[in-house]
């Protein structure tokens, strides 16, 4: 039985259909070995954990230009205010 499930998901795989392969796995997975079975949580774990990596690098990355943005927008509004106390200053004299 074992033997025949893995044969199977080796066909589903070697068409080259990445999600017809999860689909496969994810409606067999109780057919598969326990040995096979805990590869293949460790596997799709091990994947989603890495997705999540990305994306939270992704964010990281976001955040941090965001910062800069302000930090940027920050100096040039004080440019601006440095400036309108000049004008004010010279509008007085």
């Amino acid at each position: 039985m074992t033997n025949d499930i893995v044969e199977r998901l080796q066909e589903v795989v070697a068409a080259g259909d990445e999600a017809a392969a999860r689909e496969f796995v994810m409606q067999h997975l109780h057919e598969f070995s326990d040995e096979d079975r805990r590869a293949i949580i460790v596997s799709l774990a091990t994947e989603a954990l890495s997705r999540d990596a990305e994306e939270i690098d992704g964010l990281l990355s976001l955040q941090e230009n965001g910062v800069k943005t302000v930090h940027a927008l920050e100096k040039i509004q004080e440019k601006i205010d440095d400036k309108r106390r000049l004008l004010d200053i010279k509008e007085s004299i």
